[in-house]
């Protein structure tokens, strides 16, 4: 399977034939049925260069194409530059910045990482949709990905709830935590009795944290951390509960005042592309604030490490 343009194509091997056009579409390129309902309705799927009907049989070397092609979302454009770390024709890998939320909420909501991406689309002059893979809060920087079209976020939608998508964040937490390696598995919910937080909850639904102690003094730790799950404030809430709130995260009980947000970086992303099986790891650099942090605990050479 490969893509040129705004057409993804496969061509059919001995193994796949005598299947219909539709087992195909859904077994072997990965398209939903209410994608294949879309794709027909707007005559975006043909069979060696001709329209063809679902439940026609295929044979050895057919070539089947379908268009993917996606129009710029309808929002306004926000004039900030990104950091492109990755990009081919299927997502984008960008360092987002800490005080960028990810996509607006309202009308007047403009200032977002998402108006950002179309200002970028528009300078560069590429017709791409705009479909978040997962999320990083406001106040939370680093590697997110974003997907060009409806059928890349599909992919890679289904690779994250896989976990065959990798995310590993750096943190400086409050305190000596005191396991060097543990997994935290405890379900979060929201917080009855506020809007925003979440908390730990026997009712919550399933959070499963992996963290590693890259270094500690009696009021710090600077942890390495993997999540399997990507519940809203996860990393924040779980640490919280244990005692060692995020340096910075006022909102689930730090002090410090050293930092003007939560000390938390989404550090890198692996994958293998589920399109042409490449693998990519890709890093995003520990930003200057968390930087400084660490140089006023003075715990600037383990941060050093990750370079």
């Amino acid at each position: 399977m490969h893509m040129k343009g705004k057409w993804l194509t496969f061509v059919l091997t001995d193994e796949d034939a005598g299947q219909s056009l539709e087992q195909i579409l859904k077994d072997k390129m990965s398209l939903s049925g209410r994608s294949i309902q879309r794709l027909t309705r707007m005559k975006g799927i043909f069979v060696n260069q001709k329209k063809a009907f679902l439940e026609k049989k295929l044979k050895t070397h057919d070539e089947i194409k379908v268009r993917v092609e996606e129009s710029n979302p309808n929002i306004p454009i926000f004039n900030r530059t990104i950091e492109v770390m990755y990009e081919d024709e299927w997502i984008l890998v960008i360092n987002k910045a800490p005080d960028l939320k990810v996509y607006p909420t309202h009308a007047n909501d403009v200032q977002t990482l998402a108006n950002a991406i179309q200002f970028y689309y528009q300078s560069q002059k590429r017709q791409a949709g705009i479909h978040l893979v997962h999320r990083l809060d406001t106040g939370t920087s680093g590697a997110i990905m974003v997907a060009k079209n409806s059928y890349a976020h599909q992919l890679f939608d289904k690779e994250l709830k896989n976990n065959r998508i990798s995310r590993t964040y750096i943190a400086i937490i409050e305190g000596a935590i005191q396991e060097e390696v543990d997994t935290i598995n405890l379900p979060i919910d929201r917080c009855p009795t506020h809007q925003t937080k979440r908390c730990v909850s026997k009712n919550g639904e399933e959070a499963i944290t992996h963290y590693q102690c890259l270094g500690k003094t009696k009021d710090y730790s600077i942890v390495k951390i993997q999540i399997e799950t990507g519940r809203t404030h996860q990393i924040r809430v779980h640490f919280a509960h244990l005692g060692h709130p995020v340096a910075g995260d006022r909102l689930y009980g730090s002090t410090n005042r050293n930092i003007t947000r939560q000390a938390l970086h989404a550090y890198q992303l692996q994958w293998t592309h589920p399109i042409d099986d490449r693998k990519q790891c890709i890093s995003a650099k520990i930003p200057a604030d968390i930087q400084k942090l660490a140089q006023h605990i003075e715990m600037t050479e383990i941060l050093e490490r990750l370079e």
